[in-house]
């Protein structure tokens, strides 16, 4: 065999191979999307319920500091470029738009401290909505205190 007979051979199995590796980076990204989507829904869950016993146990040693030592998730009961409340009752309070459907979508907020240290620490908040299989993001805040506020 010759090289243009490997070139002919071989070239449309490369292409179907780049071709398949794009499918898998394609399926993988929404695979990490949708654990994204779950943890989510899952840390909305986890985040209720702990906030309730806190404010139950008020006396009763259950301290739950919000995004201490976890990711807490609230939904939002208003928010701007430069701030955001989260609803206590964890209702729906404040939609956004999603730019693919068009529909209204409760905003939801994630909230961490991302470094704790003797010299400062980081908090940061991120607000999104879920629809149409994505997370569609609206504003990052970030501050060196906590910051959250709770209505």
């Amino acid at each position: 065999m010759n090289l243009e007979t490997y070139k002919s051979k071989y070239k449309p199995l490369k292409q179907d191979l780049e071709s398949k590796q794009l499918e898998i980076n394609s399926l993988s990204t929404g695979c990490k999307t949708l654990e994204r989507i779950l943890d989510t829904i899952d840390g909305l869950e986890k985040t209720q319920e702990r906030y309730s016993k806190r404010r139950k146990q008020v006396w009763g040693g259950y301290d739950y500091d919000p995004g201490k030592y976890d990711k807490a998730y609230f939904y939002v009961f208003s928010a701007n470029k430069d701030e955001v409340i989260v609803a206590k009752d964890f209702k729906y309070h404040q939609y956004l738009k999603c730019d693919k459907c068009k529909k209204e979508q409760p905003l939801i907020v994630s909230y961490e401290q991302t470094a704790d240290s003797p010299e400062g620490d980081t908090w940061e908040a991120n607000a999104f909505i879920i629809c149409c299989d994505k997370i569609q993001p609206f504003q990052t805040y970030v501050e060196a205190d906590r910051f959250l506020t709770i209505e």
